[in-house]
């Protein structure tokens, strides 16, 4: 993750966030292609749907805002922001899949939030001495 923070901040003045989603999809997908091969899957088309929407809303709209947002922050901080997702994975399966997450996953999303919030301060105090 923090490889690619750094990897993606070095591109990100030359290229919008959106193309360079664009290409880190296509690669990905050219990569794993292959795969199929030896691992042939069947799906329903609800299934296909449902996939096409989890990656173009969930994983492609999330990954390009993501990206774009490391024109404007630190990549340390895009980092512990990105930490961010196994929270929303189990709020989406609390609401979506009507999973009941269990107490060891509830206190990891509260260490990760309050990752979160001491590093929105830290920056937000590092801001106002900078201005000082």
């Amino acid at each position: 993750s923090s490889d690619l923070n750094i990897y993606s901040r070095l591109y990100i003045y030359e290229y919008p966030g959106l193309i360079m989603m664009c290409y880190q999809m296509l690669f990905g997908a050219l990569i794993l292609l292959p795969l199929l091969w030896f691992y042939p899957i069947t799906i329903s088309a609800r299934d296909g749907w449902l996939l096409i929407l989890l990656g173009l809303i969930f994983t492609g709209l999330g990954h390009t805002l993501w990206v774009s947002s490391l024109s404007v922050i630190k990549a340390k901080t895009a980092g512990i922001i990105s930490c961010f997702a196994p929270v929303l994975g189990t709020v989406y399966a609390l609401y979506l899949l009507q999973e009941t997450p269990a107490f060891r996953t509830l206190i990891g999303c509260a260490v990760i939030v309050s990752a979160i919030i001491a590093e929105t301060l830290l920056v937000n105090r590092e801001e106002k001495k900078s201005k000082a």
